[in-house]
């Protein structure tokens, strides 16, 4: 697929591995995407803001880190990138599942849960 854009064979096998693992963390990157387009369409984006600044904030500084190694080779950022995606998804999902728990809680109507008011109620009278 690179040889489309370079005909360079060293371009082609630098750039080979990092697509293969650039393709393993698109799942991670669309469930983070996924989970940023619901809190939108929830009306709250600052979660979404939160874990897109994790990724970015870490990934920043372990790249700055792993470049001053002297041993420093460019696909350890790569692993570093897809670290990160995935550490934004797992961050994005729990934030999406606390968001959910706390808009979804059973609703009390007098002291009493709104489930036990309807049909189970009209059965023990």
């Amino acid at each position: 697929m690179v040889r489309i854009f370079h005909a360079d064979a060293s371009a082609a096998a630098t750039a080979s591995p990092f697509l293969q693992l650039t393709s393993w963390t698109l799942v991670a990157q669309s469930l983070a995407y996924a989970c940023s387009a619901t809190f939108q369409g929830l009306g709250n984006t600052a979660p979404a803001l939160l874990s897109s600044a994790i990724r970015f904030v870490l990934l920043s500084v372990l790249a700055i880190w792993l470049s001053r190694r002297d041993c420093f080779r460019v696909e350890e950022v790569w692993y570093a990138m897809a670290a990160c995606f995935l550490l934004q998804a797992i961050v994005s999902l729990s934030l999406l599942n606390h968001e959910f728990r706390k808009r979804l809680r059973p609703s009390r109507i007098c002291g009493e849960p709104v489930a036990s008011r309807g049909i189970a109620n009209e059965r023990t009278r």
